[in-house]
């Protein structure tokens, strides 16, 4: 007679294990790869700018062509304009404190007498009763 098999019913079904798993990774890491050392081949032969301006051009301002000298401004042009009223005198100013040493004569405090000790125990006060309706 046959021996009948000890196996769990309640186990599950054998499991198919994939194999393609390790070479799905490194199909991956190849292409990451790849991509990696084309960009940097594309990049790297690019023609560089730099970053700063060559010293040898001389830089152009906008210019007007408009100039004016200090002496070649007319003088009577302050006799046409009316006269504003003076302005008042600033005060002049205060000498700058500088740090120094404490008064000789020490402020005069008013002495604080020490709390009193002599206290009468408070007893405490019962709470008076609440009357609370009944529910319902």
């Amino acid at each position: 007679m046959a021996r009948p098999e000890e196996t769990d019913p309640y186990a599950p079904p054998p499991m198919h294990h994939d194999r393609s798993g390790p070479v799905l990774r490194l199909a991956i890491l190849g292409v990451l790869i790849g991509g990696a050392v084309w960009g940097y081949t594309m990049f790297a032969s690019q023609p560089q700018t730099p970053l700063v301006a060559e010293t040898a051009q001389e830089q152009q301002m906008a210019d007007a062509g408009y100039t004016v000298s200090p002496s070649t401004l007319p003088e009577a042009t302050s006799e046409s304009l009316p006269q504003a009223a003076p302005a008042p005198a600033a005060p002049a100013p205060q000498p700058r404190r500088t740090a120094r040493a404490p008064a000789e004569e020490p402020a005069t405090v008013d002495p604080v007498p020490p709390p009193s000790m002599n206290t009468a125990p408070v007893s405490p006060q019962p709470i008076p009763p609440v009357d609370v309706p009944p529910v319902g």
